[in-house]
């Protein structure tokens, strides 16, 4: 995509919140993860939304993200 980069993480996506700042830092776009092996209150998707990125454990959620 031209506006993003989606970081995609199966099983237990570790290290996601550290690959989406890397990869942010590194291209200068917005990068979004999509987990859909965790659910939404996942220690993983928390620490994602703490450090300022959106992340998507649905493919719904994320289509409607991109959508807007």
């Amino acid at each position: 995509m031209d506006n993003f980069i989606i970081q995609v993480k199966s099983g237990t996506a570790k290290g996601l919140t550290t690959q989406i700042q890397n990869t942010a830092a590194s291209t200068g776009k917005t990068v979004i993860g999509y987990t859909p092996d965790l659910n939404p209150s996942s220690a993983v998707v928390k620490g994602v939304q703490k450090a300022g990125y959106n992340v998507f454990t649905t493919l719904k959620d994320l289509l409607n993200f991109l959508g807007k």
